[in-house]
């Protein structure tokens, strides 16, 4: 008896799009309930759609992508057990098996570093920490010697490890302002770590540059926590829970608010969401072309996730 069996190719693109499908449609929830929460409309029919959206439409929607996910596993699975039958000794060469792993991985789902760290704390954990290093800025505008200079440079290290961390965890989730929130970041503490270095070399011209650069970069990355924070706690409010994309639409909410023209806020609001698709598909295709990255940027994750269970539970 002649025996027939899937065609392992086509579950295996099936499952592909069954995937893409997933994340376009949680991409597409995330902008309409920030749609939904930024927008400019106050009042009880306000609040009732807003009730009715979180209620029903996002049920519903993590409903779907639940079914896509069950779907996506299904498929993988069962191109895996028809290989393995295939070969007989569910063998093969190491590259073909490395080849479906990487096909049929599913990246990790982060919270970025502190939330990956702390889970519900991490909200707590982001407060402290950004309260520390502000902590060590403003010490470090004043002369404290060898040992105000190497705190700076250990609090921005750390800062910039923790910023490297959540851009390469945006970048997989394709989320553009998550990305320039962690490029921001990096730059003003790699900025304020150069202008440190310069103000140690024992010459009267470095230790002005570097006094006046750290004082302006220190001031700066001040400023730049209490925004972070502020967004990270209001994640309903402009913004969406970024420091970058609240800046760019907070001019046009403050128009609509002052003169009651909201022309400049939809216009803001169209552009910024047309640069998070681009970003979001160009992440995907890049991804796509070179499947290992996902292994590669969930390594960090694995690593922090498992010292969160050990120390904290």
């Amino acid at each position: 008896m002649t025996f027939l069996g899937a065609d392992t190719e086509a579950l295996r693109a099936q499952a592909e799009l069954t995937g893409n499908g997933a994340r376009q449609l949680e991409g597409l929830a995330l902008r309409i309930g920030i749609a939904v929460r930024t927008a400019t409309w106050i009042g009880p029919d306000a609040d009732r759609f807003r009730d009715d959206f979180e209620s029903r439409v996002r049920e519903r929607i993590e409903e779907a992508l639940e079914d896509l996910r069950r779907r996506l596993e299904e498929l993988q699975r069962e191109a895996e057990e028809q290989d393995q039958a295939s070969d007989g000794d569910g063998g093969g060469s190491l590259w073909d098996t490395i080849g479906r792993w990487l096909e049929e991985y599913e990246p990790l789902e982060s919270d970025g570093f502190w939330g990956d760290l702390l889970g519900d704390n991490g909200l707590l954990g982001l407060d402290i920490f950004a309260g520390v290093t502000s902590a060590i800025d403003v010490a470090g505008m004043f002369d404290l010697g060898t040992f105000g200079d190497v705190l700076n440079l250990v609090g921005d290290a750390a800062t910039m490890g923790i910023a490297m961390y959540d851009g390469l965890q945006a970048f997989q989730d394709g989320d553009l302002f998550g990305v320039l929130d962690a490029g921001i970041t990096y730059g003003i503490n790699g900025l304020d770590m150069a202008f440190t270095a310069v103000g140690m070399i024992p010459h009267p011209v470095t230790k002005i540059v570097g006094g006046a650069g750290g004082i302006a970069t220190g001031a700066l990355d001040i400023g730049w926590n209490a925004l972070t924070v502020a967004t990270a706690h209001n994640p309903d409010s402009i913004g969406g829970g970024s420091p970058t994309r609240a800046l760019l639409e907070m001019p046009g909410h403050t128009v609509e608010q002052l003169t009651g023209w909201s022309g400049l806020r939809e216009g803001t609001d169209t552009v910024l969401g047309g640069a998070e698709d681009l970003f979001s598909d160009g992440s995907e295709a890049i991804r796509d072309a070179v499947p290992i990255l996902d292994p590669i940027i969930d390594m960090p994750q694995r690593g922090v996730e498992a010292v969160g269970d050990l120390i904290f539970g």
